[in-house]
């Protein structure tokens, strides 16, 4: 039996911002940098989400379960 995930490209937005504040405050060049490449992979991510849910975040909508 295959097992259903949720997504949620706001869960994938909240990691982004997450690790937007952390590369703010890191002091060294290479960890700001692994933290700003980590923001775009969740934004990735977010966007596939939304894509493949056909949600759009411009649009409210009711997500079926």
């Amino acid at each position: 039996m295959a097992s259903v995930m949720a997504i949620s490209p706001r869960w994938y937005r909240e990691n982004a911002e997450a690790c937007a504040r952390c590369a703010k405050q890191a002091r060294d060049p290479l960890a700001k940098a692994a933290y700003k490449e980590m923001v775009r992979a969740w934004l990735i991510l977010a966007a596939s989400a939304e894509h493949l849910i056909g949600y759009s975040p411009d649009k409210p909508q009711a997500l079926a379960a």
